[in-house]
C-alpha cells in the first residue's frame, strides 16, 4: 500500500471510534452539569420552556433548509419535535408527520401549534427515541433529528433507528456546542 494512503487511514479515525468519542464527550458533559447544577429538574425538565419552542418564536437558517428536503406526498418523522418548530411547516406541506416527543409541555405546546396552523396531518406521538420494543414507529419518507443528539450516550442506537425507520433521507441539525455549552470546563 502507498505510505501516503497508509498514514492518511491511521490518522483518520474509524466509525468505532467517533462513537467511542462521542459517548465519552456526552458523559464527561453530563458530569459536568450534575456537578454544577444547583437544583433537580422538574419531571418534564421543559415545562417552564416549552412555550419559547414553538414554531416562528425564533427563525432560524436551519428551518429553510429542512424544507428544501420535502417533496409532494411525503411522509415525515420529526425526531425530538419538540414545540412543532419543524413539525408544523412540514406537516402544512406534506402528506403526515409523525412528532416523536417525549415531554409532556412540549407536546402541548406542539398541540395548540398545529391546531392553530389548521393541519390535522400532525401525528404527535409519547414516544422516546430510539423506541422501545413494541412501538409501532411509521417508516417515513423523510427523518429529522433537530437539536436533540447532544445528550444521547448512545449515537449509533439513535441513527440506526433513525435509519431503519426513513426510506430516503435521514436530516441531523446540530450546534457547535450542546445549548449546556456554558457548563463547560
Amino acid at each position: 500500500m502507498d505510505e501516503a494512503i497508509e498514514a492518511e487511514q491511521m490518522l483518520r479515525p474509524d466509525a468505532e471510534m467517533a462513537f467511542e468519542a462521542w459517548t465519552t464527550l456526552i458523559g464527561a458533559n453530563r458530569e459536568q452539569i450534575e456537578r454544577l447544577r444547583e437544583s433537580r429538574p422538574d419531571a418534564d425538565f421543559y415545562r417552564p420552556s416549552a412555550p419559547q419552542f414553538r414554531p416562528g418564536r425564533v427563525v432560524t437558517d436551519d428551518l429553510d433548509w429542512v424544507l428544501e428536503h420535502m417533496q409532494p406526498g411525503d411522509t415525515w418523522l420529526d425526531i425530538g419535535a419538540g414545540g412543532g418548530r419543524i413539525a408544523v411547516p412540514v406537516a402544512e406541506r406534506v402528506d403526515a408527520v409523525h412528532a416523536v416527543e417525549p415531554s409532556e409541555a412540549m407536546r402541548e405546546v406542539m398541540g395548540a401549534a398545529r391546531d392553530a396552523a389548521g393541519v390535522d396531518n400532525l401525528h404527535i406521538h409519547d414516544w422516546r427515541w430510539p423506541p422501545s420494543e413494541g412501538v409501532d414507529v411509521p417508516v417515513a419518507d423523510v427523518s429529522v433529528a433537530s437539536h436533540v443528539l447532544y445528550d444521547q450516550d448512545d449515537l449509533r442506537g439513535f441513527l440506526g433507528a433513525m435509519e431503519a425507520h426513513t426510506r430516503r433521507t435521514c436530516i441531523v441539525v446540530l450546534g457547535d456546542r450542546a445549548p449546556s455549552g456554558a457548563f463547560e470546563p
